[in-house]
């Protein structure tokens, strides 16, 4: 994968790693992807929907499903 980039970008975001993954692993996908990441994820997607229906005057679709999109906060690295 040629991603560089955005690996190091994500990798920036200081998130707490899988316990069951080595440190040794490669970033992507195996220290990348856990559930702290998919919390910031889950985070970030419904601030910009909701941000970006606000700034049209619009009610965010997502309003209505509030409830179910609430997701632990991230856990920084240890």
């Amino acid at each position: 994968m040629n991603d560089r980039k955005l690996f190091e970008q994500l990798e920036k975001l200081g998130f707490d790693k899988p316990t069951f993954v080595s440190p040794l692993a490669n970033f992507f996908p195996h220290r990348c992807l856990s559930a702290s990441l998919a919390s910031w994820t889950v985070t970030t997607g419904v601030a910009f929907i909701n941000g970006f229906y606000g700034e049209l005057g619009i009610v965010s679709p997502l309003v209505a499903h509030a409830a179910h999109l609430t997701v632990p906060s991230p856990r920084p690295c240890a």
